[in-house]
């Protein structure tokens, strides 16, 4: 089905390699790179390290899987970078990985990628992201594995049903990306313990490589958009914190006179007011799209 919304390109979109590679990094620590965790088999259980999502950087696109390959001008890839810019994991992948899962990153954006598919769809001169004047190679290889995932990221449905409740996965987080007027709102990365220690383990990680990465505790990753929709917030924070640990964190970051607001979600339609009830009862991890409201 088409969806306008997700039709139309983000004119302010600009992709940040550094940044994305840097939150991966944090992201694969929330998803227990390397942890091995214990698998059901027939004849009983035993460890398994989970899976990771083969993720190829081009100058002009990603390939995700094996294929197809997603040009940054595709909005849906845009999305999905965007996701991970914010430090977010993809809600396009979400449905398919409730907790997370890790990322194996190939950086090759000084490689342009040749699409005929793209050359019919959007003839004349492409733009890659790379800087001008500087040398790229062309490929019109997939890397991985020659087996086909065509197809399977549009097949994912606008919405899914978990636990009683109804998740919005696309439009849902394009309108707490967007603020008013659709115009894209300003990210704020609010420092939590939770944020601390994901840096420490992504310091210690880049330090001792060869090290064996300890399990991390659960966290749970909410993007709430402020009152009017100019900003959003995103907050990295422990499943056993409290609403009440949720408002000290944003008291924080918003201006005094702002202190009077609700916490509500869409789905389901809910106000979060009591104090001591943690992320995990209010059923907000690992992943939440809230906003507030000013109170009357």
């Amino acid at each position: 089905m088409w969806t306008p919304g997700a039709s139309v390109p983000r004119e302010k979109f600009q992709m940040d390699f550094d940044l994305l590679i840097q939150n991966i990094k944090e992201l694969n620590i929330l998803s227990g790179e390397g942890c091995a965790v214990v698998s059901k088999t027939k004849d009983g259980a035993r460890l398994k390290v989970p899976d990771s999502i083969p993720l190829t950087l081009m100058s002009n696109g990603i390939i995700m899987f094996a294929g197809p390959f997603r040009p940054y001008s595709d909005p849906t890839t845009q999305q999905c970078m965007q996701d991970i810019m914010d430090g977010y994991f993809p809600s396009e992948l979400q449905s398919r990985y409730p907790d997370g899962v890790p990322f194996n990153i190939d950086d090759k954006r000084d490689v342009v990628y040749s699409d005929k598919r793209t050359e019919l769809l959007f003839p004349g001169a492409g733009q890659s992201l790379t800087n001008d004047g500087q040398d790229v190679k062309v490929t019109k290889e997939i890397p991985g594995p020659k087996h086909s995932m065509d197809n399977f990221l549009s097949r994912l449905p606008q919405s899914v049903i978990k636990g009683g409740k109804i998740i919005d996965v696309r439009a849902g987080v394009e309108e707490t990306i967007k603020g008013t007027n659709g115009l894209p709102s300003s990210v704020v990365v609010v420092n939590t313990p939770a944020l601390e220690d994901i840096k420490s383990r992504a310091e210690e990680s880049d330090k001792h490589p060869d090290r064996p990465k300890s399990a991390t505790s659960k966290i749970a990753t909410l993007r709430i958009k402020s009152e009017t929709g100019e900003k959003t917030y995103i907050l990295k924070m422990s499943f056993s914190d409290t609403i009440a640990d949720l408002r000290k964190h944003l008291d924080l970051v918003r201006p005094n006179e702002a202190s009077n607001y609700q916490i509500k979600s869409s789905f389901p339609n809910k106000v979060y007011s009591n104090l001591n009830s943690t992320l995990q009862e209010c059923g907000l991890v690992p992943n939440a799209t809230l906003h507030l409201l000013k109170k009357k």
